[in-house]
């Protein structure tokens, strides 16, 4: 079917989304028409196959049957990466040709969402929380538009002589070693002020709203071995 689909003429009446050339399909998968779209309902599903055919969610659900959640992610994401690298030349080939035309391209992301969606209740399923809890929705959004778009997108930018797989390992790294740079918020910082010892202290010892601290005198209800020791301002401990 690959030789087919290079045949410009070929190409152009496959690519064309409002021609109907069902025949053309079924014949180069030599099965009639109606055996052909029993398997895909529209034409775009059979040109988009080679970039949509690998169902991610369900090697996730297989390998979540054994494996922590964690580990069952990483492997439907290398197996993925794999199945890119095994049909690299018919998935960049598909690619380039929908790049030219934007009702495919168009329902890539249609099927994107629904991916999305999908992983979405299995992810809430198999962690028994709501679908639209974060633990939930933030995963699968880094799975599908971060780590696969990204693999996806260098694996393609060199045209495929670079392995999916390597590439998709190293992404995977780069957020296990924590490399990758998460936006935060600054920590609220308490400053400590010195003060006489001979001053009273407020809170019984612990931080005030004013960020000091530090009674001599232990509180009330700490066991016996703690009330032995006390600690000066300089933080040196004493018995």
């Amino acid at each position: 079917m690959s030789d087919q689909f290079q045949s410009p003429p070929y190409v152009y009446d496959g690519l064309d989304p409002v021609r109907e050339r069902k025949s053309i399909f079924a014949e180069a998968a030599e099965v009639s028409p109606s055996t052909l779209y029993r398997y895909f309902l529209t034409k775009d599903l059979i040109l988009l196959d080679p970039l949509v055919g690998y169902d991610l969610i369900a090697s996730f659900s297989l390998h979540a049957v054994n494996l922590p959640v964690e580990e069952a992610l990483a492997k439907a994401i290398l197996e993925w990466a794999k199945w890119q690298d095994t049909n690299a030349e018919e998935i960049l080939l598909v690619r380039s040709l929908i790049d030219q035309n934007i009702m495919p391209r168009a329902r890539v992301w249609d099927l994107l969402y629904q991916s999305v969606q999908d992983m979405n209740a299995r992810l809430a399923e198999k962690l028994h929380l709501p679908e639209d809890d974060l633990q939930v929705v933030l995963p699968v959004r880094l799975l599908f538009l971060t780590i696969t778009f990204t693999v996806a997108e260098l694996w393609r930018a060199s045209a495929g002589r670079s392995s999916a797989v390597a590439i998709a390992e190293q992404v995977m790294r780069m957020f296990a070693e924590h490399k990758v740079l998460i936006p935060r918020k600054a920590p609220r910082q308490c400053i400590m002020k010195k003060r006489p010892a001979s001053e009273d202290r407020s809170c019984n010892g612990r931080s005030n709203c004013n960020g000091e601290s530090g009674a001599k005198e232990p509180q009330k209800g700490i066991g016996k071995s703690a009330r032995e020791w006390h600690f000066d301002l300089e933080g040196k401990d004493k018995r």
